[in-house]
């Protein structure tokens, strides 16, 4: 494979075309619109200077946090277990003891016992929390999921980087959330990303920045002096960072990586030493054999356009039929005229005058069923939804068993949504359990059991050929698992 600057970014180049022929508007304009409706931003470039209310009524929000907030709102648990290794009563009495000779430092035997096993695998439960914890990964999570709902696709990047205490860690994990604007697939017709040949994720830094970072790792001062700026970007380059497998005599995958901008390599093909992509994607909605997943905002566009339009329209009558606008005979009337309420106006002129002096003009008559049309509009669009819950229209507070009943049909249809978050979740655990058994070396990992907290020494060296599974619980739930 091919992996030269030039040829990175055609296969970048190709990846944005392909993004940007997707749909009516492409991949670019379409999530640049579905973020401002989002948002709030209905009225993106109309002229407003009228003074009229232009009304936004952001159901597209509504139902977004809605969903959201019910997806997030139970606790996720990870669990580690290894397959054909059973607890017995006996392994917690085992695990005090391992966990002295731990600490102690007392050799444990050449073979990983059963009990050893069980005890790393509650060591590496708590560990999970507190680096869960450390990478504020809740909210990574929440960002991920939002995302998803708005572009139609979520990005969980992990990396192993450069760790806050130098002179303890030679690196630590560290995430980044993607945009799907800034991830290119190999194949945009293929779901499973570990099957993509390559991947390529861009990003842009300032020039100074970059020209430092591609002498740090062994480029020539020349060189990097040539890196240049993108044209009208204001002294920002373009940073391409592919990712892609190879492959051992065995068949056994190697995950490798690549930096260049348009003209340099700024970081040679290096092994990460993984054997899955760093990546965890949440797709809102699914489209079979396609890499992208599909925003449920681009549909609910054309009822929330109808919704603005509609209030709009009954706001500008009821101002109209407030403060209808007033007609003055000028011949008649020769004073100020104001709109106060309770003005007294001096008319000279017969009786006849007095009654034409001033006149109201007569807004349009709505429908009774004006109203009731946007109710409708409003309560359709949730209940296609699947979002009743976000208001409470035409549900009482009081009434109980009808507000129950719509939460079950929202949970019913929020299931599979549940299920692609939880595989996300998987994804990412799979993704730091195997950047630790990779990159951690020896290290000291902390522990908080019943016991209290603990530093447990963890070698990875003794662990990387034991096939760890992660699992993932909600609250009354049966456990899924994902091997490692």
């Amino acid at each position: 494979m091919e992996n030269t600057p030039s040829q990175i970014f055609k296969e970048y180049r190709d990846g944005i075309n392909f993004k940007s022929s997707l749909g009516d508007n492409g991949m670019y304009l379409q999530n640049r619109i579905n973020g401002r409706f989002y948002m709030g931003d209905h009225w993106h470039n109309l002229n407003t200077s009228s003074g009229k209310p232009l009304v936004r009524y952001n159901l597209i929000k509504r139902i977004g946090d809605y969903k959201t907030g019910r997806i997030l709102s139970p606790e996720y648990v990870v669990k580690f277990s290894v397959p054909d290794v059973d607890k017995t009563g006996k392994d917690k009495n085992c695990g005090d003891e391992i966990r002295k000779k731990l600490i102690s430092g007392e050799h444990l035997g050449k073979a990983v016992s059963n009990a050893e096993i069980n005890f790393i695998c509650s060591c590496l439960d708590s560990y999970f929390v507190f680096l869960k914890q450390k990478l504020n990964f809740d909210a990574l999570a929440e960002d991920v999921l939002r995302e998803s709902y708005i572009t139609g696709t979520g990005i969980l990047y992990t990396y192993y980087g450069k760790s806050d205490i130098p002179l303890k860690y030679n690196g630590e994990i560290k995430c980044e959330v993607l945009n799907a604007e800034n991830v290119c697939f190999a194949d945009n017709y293929n779901e499973n990303i570990e099957e993509q040949p390559f991947i390529i994720i861009s990003s842009k830094h300032e020039l100074a920045r970059v020209k430092k970072t591609a002498m740090a790792n062994g480029v020539k001062r020349e060189d990097a002096e040539n890196i240049k700026a993108d044209d009208g970007s204001d002294g920002f380059v373009t940073v391409l960072t592919k990712l892609f497998k190879e492959y051992s005599d065995s068949g056994e995958a190697s995950v490798y990586s690549i930096s260049v901008t348009e003209n340099c390599v700024i970081r040679e093909k290096r092994n990460t030493l993984l054997k899955h992509y760093p990546l965890s994607v949440m797709r809102w909605e699914k489209q079979k054999n396609f890499a992208y997943g599909i925003s449920e905002i681009t549909n609910l566009l054309p009822n929330q356009i109808a919704v603005n339009r509609l209030l709009t329209t009954s706001v500008w009558s009821s101002m109209t039929m407030g403060m209808p606008i007033m007609t003055v005979n000028g011949d008649v009337v020769s004073g100020e005229i104001t709109n106060d309420p309770g003005q007294i106006i001096k008319i000279f002129g017969t009786p006849e005058d007095v009654k034409n002096a001033v006149n109201y003009v007569s807004p349009p008559d709505f429908s009774a069923n004006f109203k009731q049309i946007i109710t409708t509009l409003i309560d359709q669009t949730l209940e296609q939804a699947s979002a009743h819950g976000a208001v409470y229209n035409g549900v009482g507070y009081n009434n109980t068993t009808a507000l129950n009943i719509s939460k079950e049909a929202d949970e019913m249809v929020l299931v599979s949504l549940k299920n692609r978050f939880k595989e996300f979740l998987l994804s990412a655990s799979q993704i730091f359990l195997e950047t630790m058994l990779c990159r951690y070396g020896y290290r000291k990992i902390k522990v908080e059991d019943e016991q209290g907290v603990s530093y447990i020494p963890f070698d990875t060296g003794r662990y990387k050929d034991i096939n760890f599974c992660a699992g993932i619980k909600e609250e009354k739930e049966n456990e899924s698992e994902r091997s490692v």
